[in-house]
C-alpha cells in the first residue's frame, strides 16, 4: 500500500471533516498519514464523524494515521483510523529544536521575561492582569497580535510589544535574545481549558529557568505525573485545582508580584536542587519517543521539524 503526508499548512494545523474528506477522496489504496505531533485537536476535532470517516475510507481502501499530541487518555478501536498520541512531542521538539544549554549561564538582570505571540481571550486576560499588577514596564513581556476583538482591555492599551523579531511559527522555534535576561519565565499556556503542555513550559524547564506557568486545571498534576519537581517552597500550587481560568491567572500573578524586588539568586539557590531534576527529567521525556516516529524520520523529511529530525538520526 502507498502513502500520502499530509502537512499542516502554514505549520498551524486546522483540521476539519472537509480537510480529511478531501484527502481520502483523492486517492485509493493508501495510507495516509495526517502529521501534525504538536498540534493538539488533530484527530479531537473530527472524532465525532468518525463512522463517516469509516464509511469512506472502506470504500476507498484506504487507511487514515492522525498524529496529535494532547493529556487526554482514550483508545480508538477502528479498523481503518489509527490515532498517534504523542503527549510528551512538545519537550521533545524543544530537545530537537532549541538550543537550551546556551541558555545556562544565569545571566539576569531583570525580574521577568513573559512571551505572548496569539492574542486569543485567555492571554487577553493574562497580559491585562500583568498591567494590573505593573510586571509589564522594565520586564521583558512580548505582545505581538491585537487579533481578538471581543476583550475589553482594563488596564493594558493593547499596544504591540516587540522584544526581539520572533513573530513568526518557524522564528519562535529559538530562544529570544532576550530570554536570559528575565530571572523568571512567566508562561500564558496555549489552552486555558485543554489538557496541553506546550513547548513553552518545556523550554523553561531546558533552560533551567524557574518558571510559572497558567494553564489548564490540573495543568502541575500533569507535570508531576511526568515526574517533575513543583516549587513548593516558593509558590503556592493550590491554584491548580481552581476551575475558573481568571481566578487562576490572577492568584498565580499575585504571587509572582510579591517576589519582584526579591533577592533572585538566594531565591535561585533555595530551589536550585529542584531546578535540576526537572532538567534532568526533560531530557529523560523527551527522549520517550514513540516507535512510529523512529521509523517516520527514517521514510520522510519535514522541512519544518529538519533539525529535530536529524538530531535522533545522529542520537
Amino acid at each position: 500500500m502507498q502513502e500520502k503526508l499530509v502537512l499542516p499548512p502554514d505549520y498551524n494545523f486546522s483540521m476539519n471533516l472537509s480537510v480529511m474528506l478531501k484527502n481520502i477522496l483523492a486517492v485509493k489504496n493508501t495510507k495516509i498519514i495526517f502529521f501534525a505531533p504538536d498540534e493538539v485537536d488533530t484527530w479531537q476535532s473530527v472524532k465525532q464523524y468518525q463512522d463517516r470517516i469509516e464509511e469512506l475510507c472502506s470504500k476507498t481502501n484506504n487507511l487514515i494515521e492522525v498524529w496529535e499530541g494532547n493529556y487526554l487518555n482514550y483508545t480508538l478501536d477502528s479498523k481503518y483510523i489509527k490515532v498517534i498520541n504523542w503527549q510528551t512531542m512538545c519537550a521533545t521538539l524543544v530537545l530537537g529544536l532549541y538550543d537550551f544549554e546556551k541558555q545556562h549561564t544565569l545571566a539576569y538582570n531583570t525580574f521577568l521575561v513573559s512571551l505572548n505571540r496569539s492574542a486569543i481571550r485567555h492571554k487577553c486576560e493574562f497580559i491585562d492582569l500583568l498591567a494590573k499588577y505593573d510586571l509589564i514596564k522594565g520586564n521583558i513581556v512580548s505582545w505581538h497580535k491585537q487579533n481578538f476583538k471581543h476583550y475589553d482591555f482594563e488596564y493594558f492599551n493593547n499596544e504591540i510589544l516587540y522584544i526581539d523579531n520572533i513573530n513568526t511559527p518557524t522564528s519562535c522555534l529559538s530562544y529570544s535574545k532576550e530570554y536570559n535576561r528575565g530571572f523568571l519565565d512567566l508562561v500564558c499556556e496555549s489552552y486555558d481549558d485543554f489538557p496541553d503542555i506546550s513547548e513553552k513550559t518545556f523550554k523553561a524547564i531546558a533552560a533551567k529557568k524557574l518558571f510559572v506557568s497558567v494553564g489548564y486545571k490540573g495543568f502541575y498534576k500533569q507535570l508531576e505525573t511526568l515526574g517533575f519537581k513543583l516549587y513548593t517552597e516558593i509558590f503556592d500550587y493550590s491554584f491548580d485545582n481552581e476551575k475558573d481560568f481568571s481566578k487562576r491567572a490572577e492568584s498565580v500573578v499575585r504571587q509572582i508580584k510579591k517576589y519582584e524586588n526579591s533577592d533572585y539568586k538566594t531565591l535561585y539557590q533555595s530551589v536550585r536542587h529542584k531546578i535540576e531534576h526537572n532538567y534532568n527529567n526533560f531530557l529523560k521525556v523527551a527522549y520517550n519517543v514513540p516507535k512510529e516516529f523512529i521509523d517516520f524520520i527514517h521514510k520522510y523529511d519535514v522541512e519544518y521539524y529538519t533539525k529535530l529530525f536529524d538530531h535522533f538520526k545522529k542520537n
